[in-house]
């Protein structure tokens, strides 16, 4: 079916964001996906954003036909996905914003011959039935801020989140494809291999103290005994020990960094977007 309507025809009357919706909006997409397993650390697939008739909508599609529908959420509804709000809420907070980024996963349910929260092949909006692209001067608006996106490294403050905070940094150096060039890569690298020989000495001499000799246990009595050692005060102690040198080596605060430019990415292609649709 041919397209009766361009996008900017379809968007023109959209209300703009105000400043403190652009910023919600942001955070929101830090909090979206897990973009620690979507997005690699640096370049990567696009994230666009632009403004959405359908935003806080979702988007199913007819198996058969291949043509969209859009669904309301209400406070009743059940929601698929984490990100997911009521339509009414998502508008209050974000305004029509909406982004898109082929590695974007989310939840997508087959039910029937629908397929729920169909995810767009590229960059547009449902209009009647069909999808309508983005024009290539907003496509040219994307930005590319990788897996620091990911709204965990904006750090913790209380005990549990910044340890849960230390074990997210760590997973980085984990990571498939994860550039061992990469100058923060090679420290957290070099920071898990510390931390794990900090264990092994805790968990050898704690066993000892025991009156037990660890190379001497099988496989499931080491385990029995390890899973024992993480609930004693020792290894608390230890663990406690670790987050404050891994705060002193500043790899903390170099991703808190590198969240924030992730940030500013996003941010920036919101204002750059906005002005390429005034100025079309």
């Amino acid at each position: 079916m041919a397209q009766t309507q361009t996008y900017g025809e379809l968007v023109r009357a959209l209300p703009r964001p105000a400043s403190t919706q652009v910023e919600a909006f942001v955070e929101h997409v830090a909090e979206a996906d897990n973009w620690l397993k979507l997005l690699p650390l640096g370049g990567g697939p696009d994230l666009v954003v632009f403004l959405d008739p359908n935003a806080g909508a979702r988007v199913n599609r007819v198996e058969a036909s291949g043509r969209y529908f859009v669904e309301l959420l209400t406070p009743t509804s059940e929601l698929v996905h984490g990100s997911e709000l009521p339509t009414d809420e998502y508008r209050r907070r974000f305004g029509f914003l909406n982004y898109h980024v082929a590695a974007g996963g989310g939840t997508a349910a087959v039910e029937g011959h629908l397929l729920v929260r169909a995810l767009l092949p590229e960059p547009g909006i449902v209009h009647a039935g069909a999808l309508v692209t983005l024009p290539a001067a907003l496509r040219a608006t994307a930005g590319r801020p990788g897996a620091f996106l990911h709204a965990t490294f904006r750090g913790g403050t209380g005990t549990g989140t910044v340890r849960r905070f230390r074990y997210a940094i760590e997973r980085l150096g984990k990571l498939d494809g994860a550039p061992a060039e990469h100058p923060l890569i090679a420290r957290i690298r070099a920071w898990i291999q510390h931390g794990k020989t900090q264990d092994d000495a805790g968990f050898r001499a704690w066993v000892q103290a025991r009156g037990e000799q660890p190379d001497a246990l099988d496989a499931t009595a080491r385990w029995q005994r390890y899973v024992e050692w993480r609930d004693d005060d020792a290894c608390v102690r230890l663990h406690a020990a670790q987050d404050e040198e891994f705060d002193r080596s500043g790899i903390p605060a170099e991703v808190i960094a590198a969240h924030h430019a992730a940030l500013d990415i996003v941010r920036g292609s919101v204002h750059a977007m906005l002005s390429a649709l005034d100025a079309s």
